[in-house]
């Protein structure tokens, strides 16, 4: 499987209210990918662009749906996980710890 990436970019604003910001729309991303042959795959989400950002993310899959993993490390500008996938649909949410404000990331995949 050649490598996947994906450039992911949001802006967010009023970053410093602390009344459920989190949840707010757009505070999230997310990134589908199909999965065609079962193995080790390296998936990672680095800082481009902006400061002061913790990427974290969680790794679903479809059926049954849940959380199967997730990176969520305190590593700056950057986060890593190793994870065995089956082939099958997944979804990889992609949010930032410290809740910077204008960031652009870059999410690859490849079969380690």
């Amino acid at each position: 499987m050649a490598k996947r990436k994906v450039l992911i970019k949001w802006w967010r604003s009023n970053l410093k209210n602390n009344n459920g910001i989190i949840n707010k729309l757009g505070n999230r991303a997310f990134v589908r990918v199909k999965v065609e042959q079962e193995g080790s795959y390296k998936i990672k989400v680095n800082q481009v662009n902006g400061e002061n950002s913790d990427p974290d993310f969680y790794i679903y899959q479809a059926e049954p749906w849940g959380v199967i993993a997730k990176a969520n490390e305190s590593y700056p500008a950057q986060d890593e996980k190793k994870i065995f996938l089956k082939e099958g649909d997944y979804l990889i949410e992609i949010l930032d710890f410290n809740r910077a404000g204008n960031v652009e990331y870059k999410v690859s995949m490849s079969l380690d």
